[in-house]
């Protein structure tokens, strides 16, 4: 999910702001607008960047343990018996 969150604001919201930017003015409103799209674009990318190094530190198992018993077993050299 992080990665798809990230595509949209990264390439998604990055698209509509650089159309955007070629099909409005120097007007009010295209200034307007273009900033804010940025500000939109940016700052879902640093949130999403942000949630997935809290994911990554956390200390909640995200996918289940694994027991001992469904690891492989190994010899002497390392290898799988």
């Amino acid at each position: 999910m992080i990665v798809l969150a990230l595509g949209f604001f990264g390439v998604g919201v990055d698209a509509l702001h650089s159309l955007l930017s070629h099909l409005t003015g120097t007007d009010l409103f295209g200034t307007v607008a273009q900033q804010a799209l940025g500000m939109v674009e940016d700052g879902g990318e640093m949130l999403i960047g942000s949630l997935a190094v809290a994911f990554t530190l956390t200390d909640e198992a995200v996918a289940p343990a694994v027991s001992p018993a469904d690891q492989p077993q190994t010899g002497a050299g390392g290898t799988s018996a």
